[in-house]
């Protein structure tokens, strides 16, 4: 996975591929924001695979704030940063 990421990252700037690197920067950051710095769980399966699957969905390579609804936390309360 590492090596798919890291090729992915080859084209950052790149006019045609370059939001990829964007998106996956993002889907990074949402994902992280939610489960490591406000400890957002789920307490069923269901609930992890649903929302395990439409948070990194919501992303886009320009925007993260759509992202956040999905996890229940107020965008404003949920600042994505490094």
């Amino acid at each position: 996975m590492s090596s798919v990421l890291d090729a992915a990252h080859t084209s950052n700037g790149d006019a045609t591929f370059g939001q990829v690197t964007d998106l996956l920067d993002n889907q990074v950051a949402v994902v992280k924001t939610a489960a490591i710095n406000h400890g957002v769980g789920y307490n069923s399966i269901r609930d992890v695979v649903t929302n395990g699957m439409a948070v990194p969905a919501a992303v886009r390579p320009v925007n993260t704030t759509d992202a956040v609804v999905p996890i229940r936390v107020k965008p404003a309360d949920m600042p994505l940063g490094g």
